[in-house]
């Protein structure tokens, strides 16, 4: 499945790499015992009662990770954003929604910014716990709107838009019939109240009250019916009326290769995107030297980037794409 999939794109907060999930590398003999790093997720109570971070999946294998433990002075604070009766340290989405299992879900994800240490557990896997941390933005997902995306789902955990465009016009039409309608109903649930910010406020008055998961999700089945629609040619004056579409995934990584600096990469973005920077993301290659992954990170957080970060990065990556 290509970078412009469900799996790499609507899912950008929740790749099942911890890695993806800014949980990053364990520290090593060269390196120091804490960094800054960036976890995002769903909060849950472990059987201490700590609060601790956990992933929310589109299943593809889940690697065994250490807990991710949320420290003090913030944790004390999050038990409104809590997902309680919902365990850690992962829920699949995807089979959840297959089976129309809404209360098995998370109903807030969390961005998470601080310094993370190892806790030596005396057992082979030490805990992470981020010290001092950041609550950076806040995401609230209905019950209304899971349940309008779980139409989207079969009970499998697949869903059409996660897959190539039939060939087969009758097929594809009958795919269109089906998910503009429930698209439709997804975009037309409210968003965020004024109960939500003011919660948000009371326990971080920097912290933002964001959709990114929403839009992403809902312009992935919108490029599919677009997709769908150009191929066979099926007219929906309805899709047209959504208006135009972010760059996809592939767009930004040639942009990202194409250009030297985080500030050229972003102006070529700029051309193609007027909307919030956060909202897209880049898929990219990061190495410790033995082992290199699949990387994804919100295309603001690459503004912080310094040059000599972006071009290694990019070198890494266009030497990975190349093999």
């Amino acid at each position: 499945m290509d970078p412009s999939s469900i799996v790499c794109r609507m899912m950008a907060f929740a790749v099942v790499a911890a890695i993806s999930m800014g949980a990053g590398t364990l520290a090593t003999a060269d390196e120091p015992a804490a960094d800054e790093r960036v976890w995002d997720g769903y909060l849950f109570r472990d059987r201490e009662g700590r609060i601790q971070i956990g992933w929310a999946v589109i299943a593809m294998g889940v690697m065994a990770q250490p807990a991710h433990l949320v420290g003090e002075p913030l944790s004390a604070k999050l038990g409104p954003l809590v997902s309680e009766g919902i365990p850690g340290p992962y829920v699949f989405w995807n089979y959840a929604l297959g089976k129309g299992s809404i209360d098995e879900l998370p109903k807030v994800l969390v961005r998470l910014r601080g310094r993370v240490r190892e806790l030596d557990t005396g057992i082979h896997r030490n805990d992470l716990v981020m010290e001092s941390p950041e609550l950076v933005h806040v995401e609230w997902h209905s019950s209304a709107w899971l349940r309008s995306w779980a139409k989207l789902w079969t009970p499998t955990g697949g869903a059409p838009y996660l897959f190539n465009v039939p060939s087969d016009k009758e097929a594809a039409q009958a795919e269109v019939e089906k998910i503009l309608p429930i698209l439709i109903e997804m975009r037309a649930h409210p968003g965020p109240t004024e109960a939500d910010r003011t919660l948000v406020a009371a326990i971080a008055p920097e912290a933002r009250v964001v959709e990114y998961q929403r839009l992403r999700t809902q312009w992935a089945a919108q490029r599919w019916l677009i997709r769908a629609s150009e191929q066979h040619g099926i007219a929906s004056p309805e899709l047209a009326a959504m208006g135009g579409l972010p760059p996809t995934s592939e767009e930004i990584q040639a942009w990202f290769l194409g250009t030297d600096s985080p500030a050229a990469f972003l102006a070529r973005v700029s051309l193609a995107w007027s909307g919030e920077l956060a909202q897209l993301s880049l898929y990219y290659y990061e190495s410790n030297g033995p082992r290199t992954w699949y990387e994804t990170t919100d295309l603001a957080r690459v503004r912080d980037w310094p040059v000599a970060e972006f071009v290694r990065r990019q070198e890494l990556t266009r030497r990975t794409l190349a093999r």
